[in-house]
């Protein structure tokens, strides 16, 4: 199933929605306490500038230039004391991204759209990635249950032996890093999961492709070994756990309540 990203994001229930999505699944996971705050509606998205652009880019890379030029706008009004646009915190400016919302489509600086289409030329340049993308099915919906949870994916991409997800990062060198630092693997799993729960099958493999936001802008392909999935789907599975005893307590820990140890390999594993 295809929807917009706002009926998507309407469903959320970190956006007043009913159903959990992976990034609420993980903001649960990290703090219960934070989760219900923004469930409730007294915590603000403050990555919202970061996501932004990872939608956008999403979009140029996965659904092609003629989807993202509909659907975004660049720059903004143009101060006619300058001849440059208005900055962004600027009430000019604000007055004009409303009425690009209003009409259906999100803004983004030139700075950023310049650096997107440098990320998508980097991703079709590559064979492997850019053959995924046009043999796969893009920005696919599934919605399903989890463990009797409600729950919604966005899928990046389907291929045909498994899901396949678009990161953007600072250094490929460090992307191994990155993908245990930012739990990927639990957010394939879920994935996984949800595609699995709607085809009645576990596909085989997933796949990441990742992609630098700065020069040179290098593309990456990583295949992911099935016994690191199925590790983070059994992790998944014990959140989703403590998720229903949260609901049925009605108490949201912060997971600091007690004393924590830190050990020499805690220590060295933030050293490397």
């Amino acid at each position: 199933m295809h929807e917009s990203e706002k009926e998507y994001r309407g469903r959320d229930i970190l956006h007043g929605g009913d159903l959990m999505s992976y990034h609420a699944l993980a903001k649960f996971a990290k703090c219960p306490a934070a989760f219900h705050e923004a469930k409730m509606g007294l915590l603000k998205d403050d990555d919202e500038d970061h996501y932004r652009f990872g939608r956008a880019a999403h979009c140029r890379i996965l659904e092609g230039k003629a989807e993202y030029e509909r659907r975004y706008v660049f720059g903004g009004p143009i101060n006619p004391k300058t001849g440059a646009p208005f900055g962004q915190r600027t009430k000019a400016y604000e007055e004009w991204r409303q009425e690009q919302e209003a009409d259906g489509r999100e803004c983004i600086s030139d700075d950023d759209d310049m650096k997107i289409q440098f990320l998508a030329n980097s991703v079709e340049r590559h064979e492997i990635a850019s053959d995924l993308i046009q043999r796969g099915e893009t920005e696919v919906v599934i919605r399903e249950k989890q463990h009797g949870i409600d729950c919604q994916s966005r899928l990046d991409l389907i291929a045909s032996d498994g899901v396949v997800d678009l990161k953007t990062c600072y250094d490929l060198d460090r992307f191994v890093h990155d993908f245990v630092r930012y739990r990927y693997a639990n957010q394939l799993a879920f994935y996984s999961a949800m595609l699995a729960h709607s085809i009645g099958e576990m596909m085989s493999s997933a796949t990441v492709i990742a992609v630098e936001k700065n020069p040179p802008y290098r593309c990456g392909v990583f295949w992911i070994e099935y016994s690191v999935i199925n590790e983070a789907w059994s992790e998944n599975k014990d959140t989703f756990a403590m998720y229903k005893k949260c609901i049925e307590s009605d108490e949201w820990p912060t997971l600091y309540e007690s004393e924590r140890v830190i050990g020499k390999a805690d220590v060295r594993k933030f050293k490397d």
